[in-house]
């Protein structure tokens, strides 16, 4: 019984490779042929006679057939295969078959109990023919405003919510659903850790902050502001709201419905041209580690200039730089950048920053710069 077996994995929190393989769907036929085979494998080995067998099958399995057509396999995939080759696939398969006015009436193997729908069929048809073989189709163009889908008014007001406020500076976070209080309890929780569903987003927004502060400068950001749109369950309500906190700031929550009084008007979704823009950067799991430094220039010497010398010489871990003081003195400028070193593969060390630092410090040499 697939059901128990999971039922009671989940219970022990004991997830085995036979407790996956057993919640699946197993034909009890197969315990006749693993008999056979360890009685020759007994026979061949420790030698003896069988004396005979003792079946207990009280609930037969029964292979009902599954009836379905060339012109549905071919509206399932997109294709268009003739019946001779659905055919030639089923026979491939081994699936005892009769065709009755166009009709595949198809009886299943024992041990395939996962084929009992037309589409189960289709889908090995395709995995037998191959899924790189069926061309791809265009989808039709929406050219009137009647075939045009209507536009879901949560969905658009979350979108004008959350471009409104990456405008402002705020960085968008995916909290836990999970919490440590609230009023629904989960019934099969995950861990022993915050058996609730969330009463609210502003306790995790709270905790982001909190984590985030410590990573301004790996950011290359001056202050953490973050907001989240996510579903809470609150006085026997499904709700979904717009959580923002920083570290400046309180952290509050409305509605998202609160905000469609907002939006005068929405507009078709194709008023708004596709971004290029690459708004995901892949991070490091591993530390940074964060090094100042100061030069004195010639007062003609532009920012760039020497922020490129010093991104030529800082080596690959280098991920940040910042200009964050500038002053000048007796014709001369003092610019202080603040660099941020990080490792995709381990954990830096004050050693391997020191030396990158020093080539550094000779680089800024030989332009003539002093370092302060």
């Amino acid at each position: 019984d697939g059901v128990s077996v999971r039922k009671t994995a989940q219970a022990l929190k004991l997830r085995t490779d036979a407790s996956t393989r057993f919640e699946q769907i197993l034909s009890p036929e197969m315990a006749a042929i693993g008999m056979r085979e360890l009685v020759d494998l007994i026979k061949e080995i420790a030698g003896g006679e069988v004396e005979g067998f003792v079946d207990e099958y009280h609930r037969k399995q029964k292979n009902a057939a599954v009836l379905t057509t060339s012109k549905q396999i071919n509206h399932i995939l997109g294709t268009d295969i003739n019946e001779d080759k659905i055919s030639d696939t089923f026979t491939r398969l081994g699936f005892p078959f009769d065709i009755k006015s166009s009709v595949f009436v198809i009886t299943p193997t024992f041990e395939r109990l996962d084929i009992a729908i037309p589409e189960d069929l289709a889908e090995e048809v395709g995995r037998i023919i191959g899924y790189e073989k069926i061309p791809g189709i265009e989808l039709p163009s929406l050219d009137s405003a009647v075939d045009k889908p209507q536009i879901n008014e949560n969905f658009y007001t979350a979108e004008h919510v959350r471009e409104k406020l990456i405008s402002m500076g705020y960085s968008e976070v995916y909290t836990s659903v999970f919490s440590d209080k609230g009023e629904r309890r989960v019934a099969n929780k995950v861990g022993g850790e915050r058996p609730f569903l969330r009463s609210n987003l502003l306790d995790g927004l709270k905790e982001a902050v909190e984590r985030n502060v410590f990573n301004k400068d790996v950011l290359g950001i001056k202050e953490v502001k973050l907001f989240e749109i996510g579903t809470i369950w609150d006085a026997g309500m499904e709700e979904v709201v717009v959580g923002i906190a920083g570290e400046n700031e309180e952290a509050s929550q409305l509605p998202l419905s609160k905000y469609r009084d907002e939006i005068s008007e929405i507009k078709k979704f194709e008023d708004y041209p596709a971004s290029s823009t690459k708004r995901y950067k892949s991070f490091s799991r591993f530390p940074f580690i964060v090094r100042d430094i100061a030069l004195w220039v010639a007062g003609t010497t532009a920012a760039e200039d020497v922020e490129k010398v010093i991104k030529q010489n800082a080596g690959d871990f280098l991920v940040r730089i910042e200009l964050f003081d500038r002053f000048e003195k007796n014709s001369k400028v003092s610019l202080a950048f603040r660099l941020v070193f990080q490792s995709f593969d381990k954990t830096l060390t004050d050693k391997e920053v020191n030396l990158l630092m020093e080539n550094l410090y000779v680089a800024a040499k030989k332009k003539g710069w002093d370092v302060r």
